[in-house]
Protein backbone atom coordinates (compact mmCIF):
# COMPACT_ATOMS: atom_id res chain seq x y z
CA UNK A 1 0.00 0.00 0.00
CA UNK A 2 1.39 3.42 -1.07
CA UNK A 3 0.86 5.90 2.06
CA UNK A 4 2.22 8.72 3.37
CA UNK A 5 4.37 7.79 6.65
CA UNK A 6 6.12 10.76 8.57
CA UNK A 7 8.50 10.65 11.58
CA UNK A 8 9.08 13.71 12.02
CA UNK A 9 6.54 16.59 11.75
CA UNK A 10 7.20 20.74 12.69
CA UNK A 11 4.31 22.51 13.92
CA UNK A 12 3.18 26.47 13.59
CA UNK A 13 2.92 29.54 15.52
CA UNK A 14 -0.07 31.88 16.13
CA UNK A 15 -1.49 34.40 18.49
CA UNK A 16 -4.13 32.93 20.77
CA UNK A 17 -6.65 35.72 20.85
CA UNK A 18 -7.31 35.70 16.57
CA UNK A 19 -7.55 32.32 16.78
CA UNK A 20 -10.91 31.05 18.95
CA UNK A 21 -13.28 33.05 16.58
CA UNK A 22 -11.95 31.32 13.43
CA UNK A 23 -11.90 28.13 15.17
CA UNK A 24 -15.28 27.80 16.80
CA UNK A 25 -16.73 28.61 13.15
CA UNK A 26 -14.80 25.36 12.13
CA UNK A 27 -17.76 22.90 11.78
CA UNK A 28 -17.25 19.97 9.40
CA UNK A 29 -17.98 17.34 7.64
CA UNK A 30 -17.31 15.81 3.97
CA UNK A 31 -15.05 13.56 3.01
CA UNK A 32 -16.28 11.59 -0.58
CA UNK A 33 -12.58 9.57 -1.24
CA UNK A 34 -12.05 5.85 -0.55
CA UNK A 35 -8.37 3.76 -0.94
CA UNK A 36 -8.13 2.74 -4.40
CA UNK A 37 -6.48 -0.65 -5.81
CA UNK A 38 -2.93 1.03 -5.01
CA UNK A 39 -3.92 2.16 -1.74
CA UNK A 40 -3.93 6.02 -2.36
CA UNK A 41 -6.36 8.23 -1.53
CA UNK A 42 -8.93 8.84 -3.90
CA UNK A 43 -11.11 12.38 -4.33
CA UNK A 44 -14.28 11.57 -6.15
CA UNK A 45 -16.96 13.99 -7.70
CA UNK A 46 -20.12 13.32 -5.09
CA UNK A 47 -23.63 12.99 -5.66
CA UNK A 48 -24.45 15.40 -2.88
CA UNK A 49 -27.91 13.93 -3.31
CA UNK A 50 -26.57 10.14 -2.69
CA UNK A 51 -24.66 11.45 0.03
CA UNK A 52 -26.83 13.63 1.81
CA UNK A 53 -29.45 10.69 1.94
CA UNK A 54 -26.25 7.69 3.34
CA UNK A 55 -25.72 10.59 6.12
CA UNK A 56 -29.18 11.15 6.84
CA UNK A 57 -29.99 8.17 7.28
CA UNK A 58 -27.71 7.11 9.68
CA UNK A 59 -28.55 10.41 11.82
CA UNK A 60 -32.01 8.76 11.81
CA UNK A 61 -30.72 5.47 13.58
CA UNK A 62 -29.53 7.56 16.19
CA UNK A 63 -31.93 6.16 19.00
CA UNK A 64 -31.35 2.26 17.88
CA UNK A 65 -27.93 3.45 18.30
CA UNK A 66 -28.16 4.98 21.33
CA UNK A 67 -30.81 3.54 23.68
CA UNK A 68 -30.35 5.99 26.52
CA UNK A 69 -30.17 8.97 24.20
CA UNK A 70 -26.73 9.71 25.05
CA UNK A 71 -23.87 9.79 22.62
CA UNK A 72 -21.13 10.83 24.93
CA UNK A 73 -17.78 9.03 23.83
CA UNK A 74 -19.37 6.52 22.02
CA UNK A 75 -18.88 6.64 18.49
CA UNK A 76 -17.82 3.16 18.08
CA UNK A 77 -21.32 2.38 18.02
CA UNK A 78 -21.70 4.33 15.27
CA UNK A 79 -18.98 2.84 13.92
CA UNK A 80 -20.71 -0.70 14.02
CA UNK A 81 -23.73 0.30 12.79
CA UNK A 82 -22.56 1.87 9.69
CA UNK A 83 -20.29 -1.26 9.27
CA UNK A 84 -23.84 -3.52 9.80
CA UNK A 85 -24.86 -2.40 7.06
CA UNK A 86 -23.31 -4.28 4.83
CA UNK A 87 -22.88 -1.10 2.03
CA UNK A 88 -20.55 -0.73 -1.23
CA UNK A 89 -16.89 0.74 -0.02
CA UNK A 90 -17.86 3.90 -1.11
CA UNK A 91 -20.98 4.66 0.80
CA UNK A 92 -19.59 3.34 3.76
CA UNK A 93 -16.80 5.56 3.69
CA UNK A 94 -19.66 8.22 3.06
CA UNK A 95 -21.76 7.03 6.10
CA UNK A 96 -18.59 7.41 8.18
CA UNK A 97 -18.52 11.54 8.24
CA UNK A 98 -21.85 11.37 9.23
CA UNK A 99 -20.58 11.30 13.37
CA UNK A 100 -18.07 12.70 15.19
CA UNK A 101 -14.98 10.07 16.45
CA UNK A 102 -14.26 11.85 19.91
CA UNK A 103 -17.49 13.46 20.88
CA UNK A 104 -20.21 10.99 19.29
CA UNK A 105 -22.06 13.61 17.83
CA UNK A 106 -23.74 13.79 14.64
CA UNK A 107 -22.32 16.23 11.86
CA UNK A 108 -23.38 17.53 8.69
CA UNK A 109 -20.39 16.96 6.19
CA UNK A 110 -19.24 20.06 4.41
CA UNK A 111 -16.27 20.48 2.61
CA UNK A 112 -14.60 22.59 4.65
CA UNK A 113 -14.86 20.43 7.97
CA UNK A 114 -11.88 18.20 6.13
CA UNK A 115 -9.08 18.19 8.50
CA UNK A 116 -5.45 16.76 8.58
CA UNK A 117 -4.22 14.49 10.96
CA UNK A 118 -0.30 12.80 11.87
CA UNK A 119 -1.33 9.74 14.03
CA UNK A 120 0.75 6.71 15.03
CA UNK A 121 0.51 3.51 13.11
CA UNK A 122 -0.79 0.47 15.54
CA UNK A 123 1.34 -1.99 16.30
CA UNK A 124 4.64 -0.27 14.07
CA UNK A 125 7.69 -0.51 16.15
CA UNK A 126 9.25 2.37 14.54
CA UNK A 127 6.83 4.70 15.89
CA UNK A 128 5.85 6.10 11.83
CA UNK A 129 3.22 7.88 11.50
CA UNK A 130 0.78 8.29 8.74
CA UNK A 131 -1.04 11.07 7.31
CA UNK A 132 -4.92 11.59 6.84
CA UNK A 133 -8.04 12.98 7.07
CA UNK A 134 -10.83 12.73 9.87
CA UNK A 135 -14.01 15.07 10.24
CA UNK A 136 -15.15 16.25 14.08
CA UNK A 137 -17.99 18.51 15.42
CA UNK A 138 -15.23 21.05 17.10
CA UNK A 139 -11.61 21.91 17.09
CA UNK A 140 -10.79 20.76 20.40
CA UNK A 141 -11.54 17.10 19.23
CA UNK A 142 -8.32 17.44 17.42
CA UNK A 143 -6.55 17.76 20.38
CA UNK A 144 -7.84 14.66 21.87
CA UNK A 145 -7.38 13.27 18.58
CA UNK A 146 -3.79 13.65 19.03
CA UNK A 147 -3.36 12.93 22.81
CA UNK A 148 -4.98 9.42 22.57
CA UNK A 149 -5.71 7.81 19.38
CA UNK A 150 -4.06 5.66 16.89
CA UNK A 151 -4.80 4.26 13.38
CA UNK A 152 -5.30 0.75 13.08
CA UNK A 153 -6.75 -1.64 9.94
CA UNK A 154 -9.73 -3.26 9.73
CA UNK A 155 -10.31 -6.32 7.79
CA UNK A 156 -13.69 -6.95 6.77
CA UNK A 157 -14.53 -10.67 5.27
CA UNK A 158 -10.91 -11.17 3.74
CA UNK A 159 -11.36 -7.79 1.73
CA UNK A 160 -8.70 -5.06 1.75
CA UNK A 161 -8.29 -3.53 5.22
CA UNK A 162 -9.49 -0.27 5.73
CA UNK A 163 -8.37 2.39 8.19
CA UNK A 164 -9.99 3.65 10.94
CA UNK A 165 -9.19 5.84 13.93
CA UNK A 166 -9.13 3.81 17.07
CA UNK A 167 -8.57 4.22 20.81
CA UNK A 168 -7.39 1.66 24.29
CA UNK A 169 -9.93 -0.69 25.09
CA UNK A 170 -11.90 1.29 28.25
CA UNK A 171 -12.67 -1.95 29.44
CA UNK A 172 -9.03 -3.02 30.48
CA UNK A 173 -10.50 -1.58 33.75
CA UNK A 174 -14.19 -1.13 33.92
CA UNK A 175 -13.77 0.14 37.75
CA UNK A 176 -12.85 3.41 35.80
CA UNK A 177 -16.22 3.75 34.52
CA UNK A 178 -17.40 4.26 38.22
CA UNK A 179 -14.40 6.52 39.44
CA UNK A 180 -15.52 10.51 40.02
CA UNK A 181 -13.78 12.92 38.63
CA UNK A 182 -14.35 16.56 37.95
CA UNK A 183 -15.59 18.36 34.86
CA UNK A 184 -13.94 21.17 34.03
CA UNK A 185 -17.51 22.82 33.32
CA UNK A 186 -18.65 24.43 36.81
CA UNK A 187 -16.39 22.25 38.69
CA UNK A 188 -19.38 19.37 38.82
CA UNK A 189 -18.31 15.93 40.02
CA UNK A 190 -19.32 12.80 37.87
CA UNK A 191 -18.50 9.55 36.43
CA UNK A 192 -18.41 8.20 33.05
CA UNK A 193 -20.87 5.82 34.26
CA UNK A 194 -23.27 8.87 34.35
CA UNK A 195 -21.91 11.34 31.43
CA UNK A 196 -21.22 8.68 28.98
CA UNK A 197 -23.79 5.38 29.59
CA UNK A 198 -23.26 4.16 26.26
CA UNK A 199 -19.75 2.95 27.49
CA UNK A 200 -20.30 -0.19 29.43
CA UNK A 201 -18.60 -3.52 29.81
CA UNK A 202 -20.15 -6.92 29.32
CA UNK A 203 -19.69 -10.08 31.40
CA UNK A 204 -17.00 -11.42 28.85
CA UNK A 205 -15.02 -7.78 29.66
CA UNK A 206 -15.46 -6.67 26.13
CA UNK A 207 -16.64 -3.00 25.18
CA UNK A 208 -20.57 -3.49 24.18
CA UNK A 209 -21.17 -2.29 20.89
CA UNK A 210 -17.68 -2.09 19.49
CA UNK A 211 -16.03 -3.23 16.41
CA UNK A 212 -11.97 -4.43 17.16
CA UNK A 213 -9.48 -3.20 14.57
CA UNK A 214 -6.44 -5.64 13.98
CA UNK A 215 -4.16 -4.76 16.77
CA UNK A 216 -7.38 -5.14 19.42
CA UNK A 217 -8.41 -1.75 19.68
CA UNK A 218 -11.49 -0.16 19.15
CA UNK A 219 -12.66 1.70 15.90
CA UNK A 220 -14.40 4.59 16.70
CA UNK A 221 -14.23 6.75 13.25
CA UNK A 222 -13.05 6.80 9.82
CA UNK A 223 -9.38 7.74 8.84
CA UNK A 224 -8.97 8.48 5.28
CA UNK A 225 -4.85 8.25 4.09
CA UNK A 226 -3.33 10.86 2.17
CA UNK A 227 -1.89 9.52 -1.16
CA UNK A 228 2.21 10.00 -1.35
CA UNK A 229 2.83 13.07 -2.51
CA UNK A 230 -0.23 14.61 -2.30
CA UNK A 231 0.50 17.01 0.77
CA UNK A 232 2.11 20.69 -0.88
CA UNK A 233 3.66 22.44 2.04
CA UNK A 234 4.26 19.18 5.06
CA UNK A 235 7.39 21.24 6.36
CA UNK A 236 6.23 24.52 6.71
CA UNK A 237 6.43 26.53 9.58
CA UNK A 238 4.72 29.44 9.02
CA UNK A 239 2.58 30.89 12.43
CA UNK A 240 -0.55 28.77 13.11
CA UNK A 241 -4.14 30.29 11.65
CA UNK A 242 -6.77 28.46 12.69
CA UNK A 243 -9.62 28.45 10.54
CA UNK A 244 -7.33 28.76 7.47
CA UNK A 245 -7.99 26.23 4.89
CA UNK A 246 -5.38 24.74 3.02
CA UNK A 247 -5.17 22.20 -0.35
CA UNK A 248 -3.39 18.76 -1.57
CA UNK A 249 -2.24 18.79 -5.07
CA UNK A 250 -5.34 17.00 -6.41
CA UNK A 251 -7.56 20.29 -4.90
CA UNK A 252 -8.97 18.39 -1.45
CA UNK A 253 -9.43 21.47 1.23
CA UNK A 254 -8.34 20.96 4.87
CA UNK A 255 -7.62 22.12 8.09
CA UNK A 256 -4.05 21.46 8.94
CA UNK A 257 -3.97 19.74 12.92
CA UNK A 258 -1.16 22.42 13.11
CA UNK A 259 -2.87 25.39 13.05
CA UNK A 260 -4.22 24.39 16.48
CA UNK A 261 -0.99 23.48 18.08
CA UNK A 262 -1.03 26.67 20.32
CA UNK A 263 -4.72 26.40 21.30
CA UNK A 264 -4.24 23.06 22.14
CA UNK A 265 -1.42 23.34 24.35
CA UNK A 266 -3.34 25.88 25.88
CA UNK A 267 -6.46 23.67 26.51
CA UNK A 268 -4.04 21.06 28.16
CA UNK A 269 -2.60 24.13 30.48
CA UNK A 270 -6.76 25.04 31.16
CA UNK A 271 -7.67 21.15 32.34
CA UNK A 272 -9.34 20.81 28.70
CA UNK A 273 -12.46 23.11 29.73
CA UNK A 274 -13.68 23.05 25.63
CA UNK A 275 -15.50 20.21 23.95
CA UNK A 276 -16.01 17.40 25.65
CA UNK A 277 -14.16 18.31 28.06
CA UNK A 278 -12.87 15.50 30.19
CA UNK A 279 -15.41 13.00 29.35
CA UNK A 280 -14.11 11.05 26.30
CA UNK A 281 -10.07 11.88 27.56
CA UNK A 282 -10.92 9.53 30.29
CA UNK A 283 -12.83 7.11 28.37
CA UNK A 284 -9.99 6.65 25.82
CA UNK A 285 -7.33 7.07 28.56
CA UNK A 286 -8.24 3.92 30.43
CA UNK A 287 -6.14 1.46 28.29
CA UNK A 288 -3.96 3.86 27.04
CA UNK A 289 -0.49 3.64 28.03
CA UNK A 290 0.77 6.64 30.83
CA UNK A 291 3.07 9.02 29.75
CA UNK A 292 3.62 7.73 26.30
CA UNK A 293 2.59 11.33 24.71
CA UNK A 294 3.01 14.97 25.75
CA UNK A 295 1.56 17.94 24.25
CA UNK A 296 3.74 20.67 22.88
CA UNK A 297 3.42 24.31 22.01
CA UNK A 298 5.12 25.73 19.17
CA UNK A 299 4.91 29.63 19.41
CA UNK A 300 6.61 31.71 21.96
CA UNK A 301 3.49 33.70 22.66
CA UNK A 302 2.09 30.80 24.47
CA UNK A 303 3.35 30.80 28.30
CA UNK A 304 2.88 28.31 30.61
CA UNK A 305 0.44 29.79 33.52
CA UNK A 306 3.83 29.46 35.67
CA UNK A 307 5.59 31.53 33.44
CA UNK A 308 8.01 29.04 32.79
CA UNK A 309 8.85 28.20 29.13
CA UNK A 310 8.53 24.91 29.01
CA UNK A 311 7.34 23.98 25.64
CA UNK A 312 5.62 20.61 26.62
CA UNK A 313 3.65 19.40 29.02
CA UNK A 314 2.50 15.82 30.34
CA UNK A 315 -0.53 14.78 28.53
CA UNK A 316 -3.30 14.49 31.35
CA UNK A 317 -6.50 11.95 30.75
Amino acid sequence: MVMMLITNTSGSRFSITTRILAATTAFFFLALFGLSAGGQAVHAAPDSSKQNGLVRNVHASYANIFTTGNRNAASHKWVSHVLAQGAHKDDTSEMMTAFCAVSGSPVRPSDYSRYLLRLPVAGDENLSKIAGFMYYCCWPCVCDTEDFLSVDTLTVDGQEPTYFAAMADPCADPSKLHEPFRQPFGGRTTTLARDAPEVSCDDDGKLVGATYTDHGLIAIGGFWPVADGELVDEHRVSAPQPGRVSSTRSGISFQDEREYDDMCYERELNGHDSGMGEIFRRVAAIGFPSGSRQRCRTSSSATNHDGSGDKCVPIVG
